[in-house]
């Protein structure tokens, strides 16, 4: 028999103060990414068209060789673990690469945590498997991973590039720009687009059941 479904406190796994808390932490979140992206707009311009130097982590490649550049503080300092290079010594092509790195890494977290804001969001208004999830799980996961890919290969590029370019300054091999690749990233993204697929078996489940008792 197909009766209305009960919009009862008690149909709810969540009480009302469960509720409130959810959707203030999904508020908080959503707000937080939108001011975390524009934050990041705004710094990585100001960076990019008044910064002097970018700071890069290296290491010795060969420890009997004197690491101090002797080359000018204006171009290159070193200061034990990291070596302060000046953009328009690395280039164009190289700050560029370095540079678009960072945005891609702080675009994609301002997207990560405003999709958690979303689903919590939806989880307090008692639709988990709403039919907005799969394209918001979607876009998560596509940031995680296609967007952890163009940021970790253009950091990897960009710092081979500017250890070439540092040790040509130098005129000698003195240091090595760290490029190590972390692909948690690219992995967690996967997972996230796992996680919408379930979504929409969620949605599609969840449409199938409803009036029903």
């Amino acid at each position: 028999m197909l009766m209305p479904t009960p919009t009862s406190e008690a149909a709810s796994p969540l009480d009302r103060y469960d509720r409130f808390a959810m959707g203030s932490l999904g508020a908080a979140a959503l707000a937080g990414g939108v001011v975390w992206l524009i934050g990041a707009i705004y710094g990585l311009a100001q960076f990019a068209t008044s910064a002097r130097a970018i700071s890069l982590p290296v290491t010795v490649l060969n420890p009997r060789v004197d690491p101090n550049p002797g080359v000018g503080l204006n171009t290159i300092a070193w200061d034990g673990a990291q070596v302060n290079v000046n953009l328009e010594a690395l280039g164009p092509v190289t700050s560029a690469l370095l540079l678009g790195s960072d945005a891609v890494s702080l675009i994609v977290g301002a997207v990560v945590i405003g999709a958690i804001g979303i689903v919590l969001l939806r989880l307090a208004r008692r639709s988990p498997f709403h039919r907005s999830l799969f394209a918001i799980a979607m876009a998560a996961g596509a940031a995680l991973s296609i967007g952890s890919v163009i940021a970790l290969g253009s950091h990897a590029l960009g710092s081979l590039m500017a250890s070439d370019r540092i040790n040509e300054l130098l005129g000698r091999d003195v240091f090595a720009v760290d490029a190590t690749i972390d692909p948690l990233p690219v992995f967690l993204g996967i997972v996230v687009l796992a996680m919408a697929v379930v979504f929409r078996i969620g949605e599609r489940l969840q449409n199938d059941t409803k009036g029903l008792v």
